[in-house]
């Protein structure tokens, strides 16, 4: 019913798992970061090899290719 302190209790109850949200929050944005750069990374990788690839094909040379 309205008036009961149902907000007061549930702060009260909530407060532990809050706590730890916004304590692990912070580490889970940190290691987001830090994935986004690895994919970032991986991308240019992949990207590179693909051009060389690519040149490899272009050139026709079978022992480029096989190397490519």
């Amino acid at each position: 019913m309205s008036g009961e302190r149902k907000s007061a209790l549930m702060k009260l109850a909530f407060k532990v798992l809050y706590e730890y949200q916004r304590k692990h929050r912070k580490k889970f944005e940190e290691e987001l970061k830090h994935y986004e750069k690895l994919c970032e990374i991986h991308d240019d990788k992949k990207r590179h090899l693909r051009k060389e690839h690519r040149k490899a094909l272009e050139s026709g040379d079978e022992e480029i290719i096989e190397i490519a």
